[in-house]
Formats: structure tokens, C-alpha cells, sequence
């Protein structure tokens, strides 16, 4: 089945969505589409499955398998279930969070070996009987990946299917992506992943292309840790379930950005979302600046402003029911006490350090791209000044050239205010080139 754009353009207001785009993806081949974070790539997969933002001006033309889809009306969804399958860059938003792994790829394919398919993907058939809350960001990208292979539809669309895996998983997904082009289906894969753009039979580019990240050297840390993480054991389910991680340590310096690298599944999130007091299995202790902080419970709200945690599914970190300006201001507000003008003026300035503009001010999280949304979600942990920031995977759906901005600001922030970072990511050329300390999961084991 082919799909195709002539001149297809988004616009909503007086923002351009997605620049007008032409192009022809035929069957049996692998169709990458690039750009800058932001750009359009999640809007265009959308508009091919017919889905754009409500009051969105449409131009130009899309043809996917013999329909025009923002012109089916009662008919989409019939034609959908017949024609397309879509894996979405925020698959915690977008897969049920009541179904086990099995059912929700039995719901694509009643007849799929989900065992297999999970395999396929270096996933244990044990996260089967597991509820996609209970999975690693990673994990569950893979699960929403597997989801949409079982449909034996002729379309495949796949948003940014290898942001935050480590080489392993690229790799296993990469073959997975080679092996249903070779069976006939049309892939459109939305990608900052230059391992799978060189794998595609042809590129199109929204925009500007992306530039290449400079090298960065790194720092050195004194002084005492500003926090102090002892003997953490953590389980996904109950304290007596079987822990993801046990008996670890962690310092964080002042001024120094320290990055948590391992396997996906390794734990990672887990340790983060500990940090930041949100997960409720979790023993040890942890302290900042030599007091004492509960692992669990209620914390005090020093605490909890002096801790940050920018989370890698920023979809469902952000309030759908307020703009930007209203997420901002109101942290703002909360941390700094500041007025409603001052609110605003520092929200301004917040979007600038993490290089968005100030009309993106007006947008709600669902009218932004992944990458916008994740720089949104950093300024508004940054509005609280904190000392420590917990970053997981904040560059997973960013191009070079916007994720070397988003470390500029972070490095600048570590050396001018004394910021303790903790560096979730899988980009080891981003590890080497920013953080002042790795802690490698893998060879705690």
C-alpha cells in the first residue's frame, strides 16, 4: 500500500504545526522522517492516521492506502482497524493501563505469539503477566512496538520506536523493522536514531537539518555529596515482591552532573522516581545535605522542592487541561511566591533557557511535539530552584542540535548555581561528553 503527500501542510493559529511536506512511501520499504524537535514528524504520523489538533488549518494532500483519512468521518475508525497501526512515542498515554502485556497484544492479534514477539524485542516473557505502569520507559516502548507489529495491517506508523534503549535494544528493534519491510508492509518511522535512519530506504526532511553536538568537557566535583543515597532496595509491585534493585549507593556533587547508565529494565527510573519520593517500595535511606530524608510517605515541602524530577514520559507528567503559560506560572508562583506579572515574565525566561519561544506560551501538552514537551516539563522543574535535578531520558525525543542546547543549559545551570544533576540516558556520546561522574548499573551486579 502506498502513502502519499502533495504539499501537505498543519498550521493551528498562527503556529506552523507541520511544514508543507511531499512524499511517496511505497510498500516493502522503510520511509524515515527527520527533523528538528518540534518540526512536525508527530503531527504528520498523526495526520496520516487521521488525527489533527482540533481547529488545525489543513492544506495540500495525504493519501494513505487508497483514502484520504481526515476525510473518512463515521468511516476512520472501520478503516483503521483495516488499514493502519500506529506505536506512539508516549506508549504510558497511549496503551491501557489496566491490561496485562498479554492482553493488550492479544487485543491486536488474537492469534500473535506474544512470547515471541517479546523475545524478539530482548523482553523476558515474564513482564506477560505485567501492567505497562509496572514497565521501564523502555520496556514499554518495545510493548507498544510489538502491539502494532501483531496487526497485520499494510501500514505501519512508528513514532521515535528506539528513544531511550540502550545499543542492545536498537539494534533488536532495528531487525524487527527490517524483517516487516521485508514482508511486504509500509513503515514510517518518525526517528532521531541515526542507526535506524541508515537503515531506511529513503529520508524525508521537515525543516532545517539537524547539526551535530560539540564536544563538552567535563568538570570536576568538591566537597561533600548534596545528597546521599545508601543501601536502596526497590521492587516494582510491594516491598516484598522481588526487588529491580538492591543494595545501592549513590553521591551527588554540587556543580556536577552524574549520569545513570545500564540496560533497559536495569532500574533506573526506579531509582529516580525514589529520589524524587514517588515511589512507594522502596528501603534505604537518603539524605540532603547531611538531613535526613524519608525514602516513602509524606515529605516535608523543602524537600520536596529541593528535589526535582523531570520524568521520561512528560505526556503524562503535564496537566492536559492547562497551557504552558499556566503550568509555568504556577510553579512559579508555588516555589518562588513571585506575582502574577513577575510569574510570567520568569516563565518567559524559563522557556528561553531550555530554548522554546515565548508563543509556545498559549499551546496545551497535546498541540506540542515529544521533544517540546519534555523541554517544557524541565523548565518547570527548574521554576523551583532546586538543588538536585533527576533528569530520566530528557533528550530521548530531542535532535542533536536541541539536546545539546537543553545540556548547555543544564551545564550552565551545574557550574553557575550549584545544581546536582542526575543524567538518566543511553546516549553514551552524550554521557561521555556531559557528566563529571557515570554510574554504570551493569557492573553493580
Amino acid at each position: 500500500m502506498t502513502v502519499t503527500a502533495e504539499a501537505f501542510s498543519v498550521r493551528l493559529g498562527t503556529r506552523t504545526l507541520l511544514p508543507a511536506v511531499d512524499f511517496t512511501a511505497e510498500a516493502g520499504r522503510l520511509t524515515v522522517v527527520a527533523a528538528a524537535s518540534g518540526g512536525g514528524k508527530t503531527t504528520l504520523l498523526r495526520a496520516l492516521l487521521g488525527a489533527v489538533p482540533q481547529g488545525a488549518n489543513v492544506s495540500g494532500k495525504i493519501n494513505v492506502a487508497g483514502a484520504d483519512p481526515l476525510h473518512l468521518g463515521g468511516g476512520l475508525r472501520a478503516w483503521r482497524r483495516e488499514s493502519i497501526a500506529y506505536a506512539s512515542q508516549d506508549p504510558g498515554a497511549s496503551l491501557s493501563p489496566i491490561m496485562s502485556v498479554r492482553r493488550l497484544i492479544g487485543e491486536a492479534d488474537p492469534a500473535a505469539d506474544a512470547a515471541a514477539l517479546l523475545d524478539r524485542l530482548g523482553l523476558d516473557a515474564r513482564l506477560l503477566n505485567r501492567r505497562i505502569g509496572e514497565l521501564s520507559g523502555g520496556q514499554a516502548r518495545r510493548v507498544a512496538l510489538a502491539c502494532a507489529a501483531a496487526r497485520a495491517t499494510p501500514v505501519l506508523l512508528l513514532d521515535e520506536p528506539t528513544a531511550g534503549l540502550d545499543a542492545d535494544a536498537r539494534a533488536r528493534v532495528t531487525d524487527l523493522l527490517a524483517e516487516l519491510r521485508d514482508a511486504g508492509r509500509t513503515l514510517l518511522v518518525a526517528t532521531h536514531d541515526p542507526a535506524t535512519a541508515e537503515t531506511a530506504d529513503q529520508t524525508v526532511r521537515l525543516g532545517t537539518p539537524p547539526r551535530t553536538r560539540p564536544q563538552r568537557t567535563a568538570g570536576e566535583h568538591t566537597g561533600r555529596p548534596v545528597l546521599a543515597l545508601r543501601n536502596l532496595s526497590a521492587a516494582h509491585r510491594t516491598r516484598s515482591a522481588t526487588p529491580v534493585v538492591t543494595g545501592f549507593d549513590l553521591d551527588l556533587y554540587r556543580g556536577e552532573i552524574t549520569a545513570l547508565i545500564g540496560e533497559s529494565g536495569s532500574g533506573k527510573t526506579t531509582i529516580a522516581r525514589t529520589l524524587a519520593g514517588v515511589h512507594p517500595h522502596a528501603t534505604g535511606r537518603l539524605h540532603l545535605d547531611g538531613a535526613p530524608v524519608p525514602l516513602t510517605g509524606k515529605r516535608r515541602r523543602e524537600h520536596c522542592t529541593q528535589i526535582q524530577y523531570v520524568a521520561q514520559d512528560p505526556r503524562s507528567a503535564l496537566n492536559p487541561a492547562r497551557t504552558v503559560e499556566q503550568t509555568l506560572t504556577r510553579a512559579v508562583r508555588l516555589h518562588r511566591g513571585t506575582d502574577r506579572a513577575g510569574a510570567r515574565e520568569l516563565a518567559v525566561a524559563l522557556l528561553a533557557d531550555v530554548d522554546l519561544p515565548a508563543t509556545v506560551l498559549t499551546a496545551r501538552p497535546a498541540t506540542l511535539s515529544g521533544g517540546q514537551r519534555q523541554r517544557v516539563a524541565i523548565a518547570r522543574a527548574l521554576a523551583a530552584e532546586p538543588d538536585v535535578l533527576v533528569a530520566d531520558e530528557i533528550t530521548s525525543a530531542l535532535d542533536h542540535a536541541s539536546a545539546d542546547r537543553v545540556l548547555d543549559t543544564l551545564t550552565a545551570l551545574a557550574a553557575n548555581r550549584g545544581l546536582s544533576i542526575l543524567l538518566i540516558s543511553h546516549d553514551l556520546a552524550l554521557v561521555a561528553q556531559s557528566a563529571n561522574r557515570v554510574v554504570d548499573l551493569g557492573t553493580l551486579r
